[in-house]
């Protein structure tokens, strides 16, 4: 990599207070309310939430596609907008249309190189990045879903950037396909890159990712790292009795509601020798075990539908 506008020890990519509304008649929609977060060099950073969430909006307001009602989008503290030769340092994969159906593979490359300065050899090596050497010829028009979203993301590959920014980048592929980013997401934050992914699964990317971003309804809901949230993931004990209030004495974090007793990080056969030990007369005993998408259901409100 080259010195550039943005540096070249990595990039930091910052949303502050960002709040867009669009007007629909006399109505407002607040597609994204006051929301910060931040994505750091050598880490692939998640942004997750349902359809309708705000993350293409503020993807959109970061690339300046749309103007902020309020707050900032910004590389290093540069604005999109800021950045000299943005596509050798800001990669964007937002979906396909700008994949023209009559253009080959290596055609819509060559546009998007000439139009950045990008040397022609370039277009070999994302090809076969993104595994599509074999279709370079081909028309665009005849490709799969799964085939587009490789070459939307060779596009975004083509100025060897710091920064990448993908919309749902795993959309349409195939389990083999899913790995295949996935590794080659990792090796690309390996290097010190920038990886802002956004996606409405988190079992689709939560083996890429190293923190997450999540938001419900154009808020902000959690940001933290995948471990931390790995952790609201652990399991419980479910336990009903008549006299709730013995399990107090319990060693461990114990809720009591009515007469439910939910008890973290333990197992049944502690809680049931603990109930046989202190004579705790019990109607039910259980294990819960959330997974790491019915978390993510519940911080956003979403279903399974």
């Amino acid at each position: 990599m080259t010195a550039n506008a943005i540096g070249k020890t990595g990039v930091l990519v910052e949303v502050k207070n960002l709040s867009k509304v669009f007007s629909r008649g006399k109505d407002e929609v607040h597609a994204v309310s006051n929301l910060s977060f931040i994505a750091k060099p050598g880490r692939v950073t998640g942004f997750l939430g349902p359809n309708g969430a705000g993350k293409t909006t503020t993807l959109r307001c970061l690339l300046e596609l749309v103007a902020p009602s309020q707050g900032s989008a910004t590389f290093n503290g540069k604005s999109y907008s800021d950045l000299t030769d943005p596509a050798k340092h800001v990669g964007v994969s937002l979906g396909f249309n700008g994949i023209h159906p009559g253009r080959s593979a290596y055609k819509h490359l060559l546009v998007f190189a000439l139009a950045a300065g990008i040397e022609e050899y370039r277009i070999e090596e994302v090809l076969e990045l993104v595994g599509l050497s074999y279709a370079r010829d081909r028309r665009a028009g005849s490709f799969s879903t799964g085939m587009k979203q490789r070459l939307s993301l060779a596009t975004a590959l083509l100025g060897d950037p710091q920064v990448l920014i993908l919309d749902e980048p795993v959309n349409g592929l195939d389990p083999e396909g899913i790995v295949e980013v996935r590794h080659l997401l990792r090796s690309l934050a390996a290097e010190g890159r920038t990886v802002l992914l956004s996606s409405h699964v988190l079992s689709e990317v939560e083996q890429t990712v190293d923190d997450v971003v999540i938001v419900a309804r154009g808020r902000k809901v959690k940001e933290c790292t995948l471990e931390e949230l790995i952790e609201q993931a652990r399991p419980v004990v479910q336990v009903s009795s008549p006299t709730p209030e013995k399990f107090k004495t319990f060693s461990g974090a114990v809720q009591i509601s009515g007469d439910r007793i939910s008890i973290v990080d333990t197992s049944l056969a502690k809680v049931g020798n603990f109930a046989f030990t202190n004579n705790i007369e019990i109607h039910e005993l259980r294990e819960e075990r959330l997974d790491l998408e019915q978390v993510f259901l519940s911080l956003t409100g979403a279903s399974n539908d």
